[in-house]
């Protein structure tokens, strides 16, 4: 029908990053709803059946009802929790009156279990499959790729990004990243903020994408200092532990060098000279984390090089994997140690405190050992010669292990006490 003769209705509805949604977390669903002939003023329900299989109403009671003129057209984002993996998704349009315009039952769309590691690439598509096999074998039987084409699919609200596991920024070409709006930067944002995990790689492109006017600039890991043509791969070869050198090619993707560098550099052009620039940095952003690739890996000669695939394992590593033998260790010959110069190591020791209880030290229990050695031994023999009765060792030597035992069970009972004593922290708040 003609739109000036029809009714409200429901045109569109994509569901998820390219007809993917994951079981348990937060879905985006952009609607796109026609005003019809009286136009339209109400809202929008969603309905699902939750792990239980319970019909479950998702609404947003908290903002005022759509207005939509008529003859015209708008695109709303809304928000659902698919419950179950075979999962259908019922949308109804509703007059403020609560009368049913129009509605639709959606099924083409796919379901990942909460268990599988998913990654969205926004920019150039890579070829992330090939990571599998370098990943580990838990990772490697459930990854999945979604690449994001145009600025319109990304959600409004950090919720959105819940079900992806790791984000792919590639920025060799323009396309996704200039058509963002204030509004999707601050979901895809706070996302990381709140323990995203972000892998950006940016080289031929760095001025115009780290610049200063550029939101994207604070996801950098410094101030962009120049792109440089010649750059040598020797380090990156070492840190994937490479059997194939990276290939020459007659055009290649440049270097970009940066101030200031803030994280942990984990791969120089060689093999972390005094001269050497960075070419692989990671560093937290709020409760995320970014990973920055100072060089374009869609572009020769990283995209033709064969062992692109273990290059791209180790930059989507996910946070399972930090431990896992296969994928590699950070860097050669390093070793990090946790001390308590941070959070949970400082909150771990004030749990061991108790008032009005000191902790036997392992010097004072050598030093009683030594004391005691020397009783028993070189001062009981020294002693009962000088005074020429060598055979009352038969009773200083009993009586000195009987007196030891005796000052170290007052000692243990006295220093530690008698009764149970319990601490207890209780974590209300975090702010990021």
């Amino acid at each position: 029908q003609d739109q000036d003769t029809a009714s409200p209705s429901i045109e569109d509805v994509r569901i998820g990053f390219g007809g993917l949604a994951k079981v348990g977390v937060w879905t985006p669903v952009r609607l796109t709803v026609a005003g019809g002939k009286q136009g339209f003023s109400g809202r929008i329900l969603l309905r699902t059946p939750d792990s239980d299989g319970i019909p479950t109403y998702f609404a947003e009671s908290d903002e005022p009802a759509i207005k939509i003129a008529a003859g015209e057209k708008t695109t709303v984002w809304r928000y659902v929790k698919l419950g179950r993996t075979n999962a259908r998704l019922n949308v109804s349009m509703r007059h403020d009156g609560g009368q049913i315009v129009d509605q639709q039952s959606i099924s083409n769309f796919r379901i990942l279990k909460s268990t599988r590691q998913w990654v969205a690439v926004m920019g150039s598509d890579l070829r992330v499959e090939k990571a599998s096999r370098y990943l580990s074998r838990r990772s490697s039987a459930s990854l999945t790729k979604t690449v994001i084409s145009d600025s319109r699919d990304l959600p409004d609200r950090w919720i959105g990004w819940e079900g992806i596991n790791v984000l792919m920024l590639t920025t060799s070409e323009e396309g996704v990243l200039e058509t963002i709006n204030e509004v999707q930067f601050s979901a895809l944002r706070r996302w990381l903020q709140l323990g995203g995990q972000l892998v950006f790689t940016c080289g031929s492109r760095a001025a115009e994408v780290l610049g200063s006017d550029s939101p994207f600039s604070e996801f950098g890991p410094g101030k962009f200092e120049e792109s440089v043509e010649n750059w040598r791969t020797v380090g990156m070869e070492t840190f994937i532990r490479a059997s194939k050198r990276v290939p020459d090619a007659t055009t290649r993707s440049p270097l970009a060098v940066f101030e200031s560098v803030r994280g942990r550099v984990e791969c120089y052009e060689a093999l972390g000279g005094i001269n050497d620039r960075p070419v692989l940095m990671r560093y937290p952003f709020g409760f995320g984390r970014i990973t920055f690739l100072a060089t374009d890996i869609e572009k020769p000669p990283l995209s033709d090089w064969v062992e692109h695939g273990q290059l791209l394992a180790r930059l989507i590593r996910f946070e399972a994997e930090e431990g896992d033998s296969t994928a590699g260790a950070d860097r050669l010959g390093q070793v990090t140690h946790v001390g308590f110069d941070d959070l949970t190591g400082q909150l771990r020791g004030a749990l061991d405190q108790f008032q009005g209880i000191t902790l036997v030290r392992f010097s004072w229990i050598a030093a009683l050992l030594v004391a005691y050695i020397l009783l028993i031994g070189p001062l009981d023999f020294l002693g009962l010669r000088k005074l020429g009765r060598p055979h009352l060792t038969w009773v200083t030597f009993p009586l000195i292990v009987i007196v030891a035992c005796l000052v170290a069970y007052l000692l243990s009972n006295q220093l530690k006490g008698r009764s149970s004593k319990i601490n207890q922290v209780d974590l209300v708040d975090v702010d990021v």
